[in-house]
């Protein structure tokens, strides 16, 4: 089995192709790493991956599943690079800018939802 699956993973910011067509399939136990130059997509693809970005077409599975199952979901940490908050944002203006940036349905709820989860809302 592979813990990690792309098949034809794309994305594309303003029609410039960051990931194109990247198709990976890690097994189970190994351990793997991007290298390559600034702006390679190498951020990109495991945001993708995470789910903290959408990509624009292709696939992805862990450990066979979509990415986006929620079970799966609730098992995943990632630190990428520094924390992605903005200075002088309050918590709800970058939830809300990465919940845009995400895709994410209703984003005014979800962010609602979370920060009352994490009892930072009223």
């Amino acid at each position: 089995m592979y813990a990690i699956e792309t098949h034809d993973l794309t994305k594309t910011f303003h029609g410039t192709k960051a990931v194109i067509a990247l198709n990976m399939h890690v097994p189970e136990g190994a351990i793997y790493g991007f290298l390559g130059e600034n702006g390679s997509g190498k951020s990109t693809t495991e945001k993708m991956i995470t789910g903290l970005m959408n990509p624009k077409s292709g696939s992805i599975k862990l450990y066979g599943k979509p990415h986006t199952d929620p079970k799966l979901r609730a098992e995943i940490g990632v630190l990428i690079e520094a924390p992605g908050c903005f200075p002088k944002m309050t918590v709800y203006d970058d939830l809300m800018m990465q919940a845009y940036a995400m895709g994410i349905k209703s984003p005014e709820q979800e962010v609602g939802r979370v920060l009352k989860l994490a009892r930072m809302g009223g």
